[in-house]
């Protein structure tokens, strides 16, 4: 077990220094023109999930944005946490734990407040934010489940990820290890049984409701398929149809 601790605190090192890299290099700076692109059909494909969660709360008998907090954990350049500030959350702090990843969403979004934090020990108090928010980033971790242990201590209110889903096709054609440079780490994909039963035994018989949905998220395929016709004012509709197709069949899609 000791051993398999300091392999994994290695590759977390590891990991830590490749992304370090990235946000500190022209990648880095191709993210944050990404995240701040006025393009349409960029604009959609990147957004769609989370403007989806942010109506669904609109819904739920939740505070008014206005008075909650959120926390970005993973938050890289911060895309996700500018999104959550203008749905018009109070405060939103976003966190990495790149510091180079935290300089860059300082840089192109000032208004959004950031914190280094590593997401599988969180050094904040429990109940710290309404809302604890993450998009892809448990899947990066060495122990996801710590993560969002993590993710429920810290939230008073809410706690959203947005992930892979496991099921067939992603069993068939999803991506198992994921690289970036020499580095691997594991794709770990959500379900509603896995997913219910590390959130009760983190939250035990305080009363809570858990909405487990799934969806189809292969957004560079569908960016690429828009982009085929080369008819610039259609590129947005067309992937907006694509999903649309795939709508009746989220059953069977690769986003939890």
């Amino acid at each position: 077990m000791n051993n398999t601790e300091d392999s994994r605190d290695k590759n977390t090192a590891a990991q830590h220094a490749v992304f370090q890299s990235i946000f500190s290099g022209p990648k880095g700076e191709c993210l944050r023109i990404t995240h701040d692109t006025t393009d349409p059909l960029t604009r959609y494909v990147r957004d769609r999930r989370i403007w989806r969660v942010i109506q669904r709360l609109r819904t739920m008998n939740v505070p008014a944005f206005s008075e909650m907090t959120a926390l970005v954990i993973c938050g890289g350049s911060g895309g996700e946490a500018s999104l959550l500030r203008k749905a018009g959350f109070r405060t939103v702090v976003n966190s990495d734990f790149s510091s180079e990843a935290v300089a860059r969403a300082k840089d192109r979004d000032p208004e959004v407040e950031s914190l280094v934090i590593n997401a599988q020990d969180i050094h904040l108090p429990d109940d710290a934010f309404d809302l604890v928010f993450v998009q892809d980033g448990l899947h990066h971790l060495s122990r996801p489940a710590a993560g969002l242990n993590e993710m429920l201590r810290v939230a008073k209110r809410i706690v959203v990820v947005l992930e892979p889903h496991t099921g067939i096709v992603a069993q068939l054609i999803g991506t198992t290890w994921e690289k970036h440079g020499e580095i691997v780490n594991f794709v770990f994909r959500w379900n509603n049984s896995i997913f219910r039963q590390i959130a009760l035994s983190q939250l035990l018989q305080r009363h809570c409701t858990i909405f487990c949905l799934r969806a189809w998220d292969h957004s560079g395929m569908v960016y690429k398929v828009a982009k085929m016709p080369r008819v610039k004012p259609c590129e947005k509709l067309i992937a907006q149809i694509l999903y649309a197709l795939l709508t009746p069949f989220n059953f069977l899609g690769n986003s939890f």
